[in-house]
Parts: C-alpha cells; sequence; structure tokens
C-alpha cells in the first residue's frame, strides 16, 4: 500500500503525518544532503515551540548553513546539561537522531527504516486502519489562521534594516503571513528545481550580455559559449536538483537556449546597463530593486526582466487589477513598482518609457514572446498606495494572520501542524 492510497483520516493522525514527513526528509537527504531543511522546519515543530524553531531557524539562515548542519554543530558544542531549557535539549535530541537514521538508511530498505522510525518515535499506538475508517478527524479550521506574536525583540530584529521590494510586496500582498515565514523569517523553502533552473537560464544570459560589454568589438559570445555557462552553473548547483531532475533539465536547457538565442541574436540592443541595483525612497518608504537590464535610447530606458516558466502560465499575472484580482497580478504589479524605483531614483536622468517581461522559455508552439506593460498615472497611483500600505501594515507587525486560501502553503502548514493562537 502506497502512502497515497492510505485512508484519509490516517493521514489526518498526528504521529502518522510525523512518521511521513521523517520519510520524506530522510528520502531528501540520501539523494542530495542539506536539501531537506523544508522538511526539518516542519518535524522542529511537532516538539518545540514555534518561537523557539523560528529563532534557531534564522540563525542557520544568518550563518548561511542549512538547518540540519547548524543543529548538527550546535549540537556538537553544547553539551546537554541540567540547566538546557526544555526546547534547546529537543532539539538537541532529535538532531543526533535525524543523523543516525540518514546513515542507516542507505543499508535498509524503505520498510526496514520505517521500522526502525515508527518504534522509535511512536509513544502512542498508531491506531488500525480498520477503526478508521468511518472515523472522522477535524485536521484544520477553515478561514484565515493567526499564530502567537512572537518576542517583540525578536521580531525587531528581523525587521532591523528592511527595504521594501517587489517580492516582499507581492509576499506580503498574497499573504501576510506566508511574507512573515518567507522574507522575515527566512525559513526554509527546500528545493526548488524550477527556481534554481531559471537562475542557471538567468545567469547564462546575463552573461551573454557582460561579456559583449566587455568585448572590444560589442559582439555576443557564441553559441557554444551562451550553453556552456548554463551547464556550468547547474553543476555548479547540482544540490538542488534530484538525480533524475537534473539528467533532464540540462538537455531541455540546452534546447531553448539554443532557440532563443538564434531567435534574438539579430536584434539585441547593445546599449544596456546589467543587473543594476538601485535603491531610493518613495513616499518615505525605503525601496529596492536588481533590474535584469536596461535598453536605452538616449536617456529613454526600456526596462527588461527575464522569466522562465512557461508563457500561458503567467497571462494571469501580466493582468492590472480587475474584479478576480483587485490588486493586479504580480508581473503587472514589478513592471510599475520598477519605474516607480526609476522615476525616483535622482542620480540619473533616465525616462522610463516602457517595461518588458522577456519570457525564455517558448510556449508550447515553440513561440517565444515578450511583453511590454503599458503604465498608466493610474498605475503609478495604485502601486505607490500599495507600497505606502503595506510598508505601515509591515512596521505595526500586522503580519500574524494569513490569508485563509485554500491552497496557501504557509496558512495550510499552520493549520497542519496545530499553530493556530488558541482563543
Amino acid at each position: 500500500m502506497s502512502y497515497n492510497s492510505l485512508p484519509e483520516p490516517l493521514l489526518k493522525q498526528p504521529v502518522v503525518r510525523k512518521i511521513l514527513t521523517i520519510m520524506r526528509y530522510l528520502a531528501a537527504e540520501l539523494d542530495t544532503p542539506y536539501s531537506g531543511d523544508d522538511l526539518l522546519f516542519i518535524l522542529l515543530h511537532h516538539n518545540v515551540p514555534p518561537e523557539e524553531v523560528a529563532k534557531v531557524s534564522r540563525k542557520a539562515y544568518k550563518s548561511r548553513i542549512s538547518l540540519r548542519r547548524y543543529l548538527r554543530e550546535w549540537h556538537q558544542s553544547h553539551g546537554l546539561t541540567l540547566f538546557t531549557p526544555p526546547a534547546d535539549q529537543a532539539m538537541m535530541e532529535l538532531s543526533p537522531l535525524l543523523e543516525r537514521w540518514i546513515t542507516e538508511a542507505a543499508g535498509l530498505s524503505t520498510s526496514e527504516l520505517l521500522d526502525i522510525v515508527v518504534r522509535e518515535i511512536a509513544t502512542e499506538p498508531i491506531p488500525e486502519i480498520a477503526s478508521l475508517i468511518n472515523t472522522e478527524v477535524v485536521f484544520s479550521q477553515e478561514g484565515a489562521p493567526t499564530i502567537e506574536a512572537m518576542d517583540p525583540l525578536f521580531t525587531d530584529s528581523l525587521l532591523a534594516g528592511f527595504v521594501m521590494n517587489v517580492s516582499a510586496l507581492n509576499s506580503y500582498l498574497d499573504c501576510p503571513l506566508g511574507f512573515f515565514y518567507k522574507t522575515l523569517l527566512r525559513a526554509p523553502a527546500g528545493r526548488s528545481e524550477s527556481m534554481e533552473f531559471g537562475s542557471a537560464v538567468h545567469h547564462a544570459v546575463e552573461k551573454l550580455f557582460q561579456k559583449m560589454q566587455d568585448g572590444k568589438q560589442d559582439t555576443f559570445p557564441s553559441l557554444e559559449e551562451f550553453i556552456e555557462d548554463f551547464v556550468d552553473y547547474m553543476v555548479r548547483n547540482r544540490e538542488f536538483f534530484t538525480s533524475e531532475a537534473f539528467e533532464r533539465k540540462i538537455p531541455y536547457g540546452k534546447d531553448i537556449l539554443t532557440n532563443y538565442y538564434n531567435t534574438y541574436i539579430d536584434s539585441w540592443n547593445k546599449v544596456v546597463s546589467i543587473e543594476r541595483n538601485i535603491q531610493t525612497t518613495v513616499n518615505g518608504v525605503p525601496v529596492k530593486g536588481k533590474i535584469d537590464k536596461l535598453e536605452f535610447d538616449g536617456n529613454k530606458v526600456n526596462l527588461v526582466d527575464y522569466k522562465s516558466g512557461r508563457y500561458e502560465k503567467a497571462i494571469s499575472k501580466l493582468a492590472p487589477p480587475g474584479e478576480h484580482n483587485p490588486n493586479g497580478g504580480d508581473y503587472w504589479r514589478q513592471a510599475v513598482f520598477y519605474k516607480i524605483l526609476l522615476d525616483n531614483y535622482k542620480q540619473k536622468n533616465w525616462q522610463v518609457v516602457s517595461t518588458e517581461f522577456d519570457f525564455i522559455e517558448p510556449d508550447k508552439q515553440g513561440v517565444y514572446h515578450k511583453e511590454k506593460i503599458v503604465i498608466t498615472p493610474a498605475d503609478i497611483t495604485t502601486v505607490t498606495q500599495q507600497i505606502v500600505t503595506v510598508w505601515e501594515k509591515i512596521r505595526q507587525k500586522d503580519f500574524y494572520t494569513g490569508c485563509g486560501k485554500r491552497d496557501c502553503r504557509w496558512c495550510n502548514f499552520v493549520k497542519e501542524n496545530n499553530l493556530q493562537q488558541q482563543n
């Protein structure tokens, strides 16, 4: 019987969900070491208060090491004593247990490993499947969950030096609770193969223009060199991919980049600025952004942002505010945000005339797309107000309540792990 075929009431039992999370974590670590931090973050919430998990996760992020490595090194350098706080004790006991299972798992079958995990962590017997077939279990509450407010000194440290960028703005408008976990806390997101593949593609295009600018005759590198930069990035970031995904993404990337290069090599504007970091203020709010490419015609500028992923899936993100999405799509907001950013950047006398999204992956028919966003004064007013409103809410620490959407990862995380604020 596979996990997916288990009766739903059984899957809703906390001990069963914990066991399955452990097994998924061990599988991730066996495939690629230090790739399962998102699952480790969940496991810690089974035995440790959320605020303590948040603090140790943030320390790992600031140390620029994985959560697994941080816990292992912490355990090795801090022996347990009679005065060790319970939360610290729970984490320091979990770390060596997981390390032992990871080591043992390499020589065991799945059933053997599962047997060991069940015997060592199930403090209560798992209910029989037959007794659960007709049993209704309350798994999570409906609506937007709220977590307990955390120590003000801790959240003050998270907000120290915070500067608004378009990713943070999009994240907050999507779900304030998700913004707290992703942007402020920097909770482990786990391995994102699509995101890392996009970074590899983005890197190759960036290097293509940098090398053109560094050359004496403003000539683009060869197709072979372009592809080599993509492959080099993929190899250097091999740990973000499963073995199967890595073998599949390399030829796919070579194919789409070859066609992309051949499509545009004779038409690219060579008067450009690449990877430009801009920081300024908008109505008193500190804002920043990293723009992929600025194309110049005198002092007139076309802002370009590269997008990986299928064009068909991006269409809704390009839409301005409407009945179904009053805040507008994320890409639309990004286009307006970047124009606002450049319009308030007084160090240069640039006139932003357009913002363009360059889709590096073709559509299903193999056609490459570039989409320019027409920005109106009303659009600028709308997004400026979004920036100011969200900034004020963040400063007031209004990020402990989620959006309540059924598919929201962080709302579901809070519900599934019973982290809601208790009335």
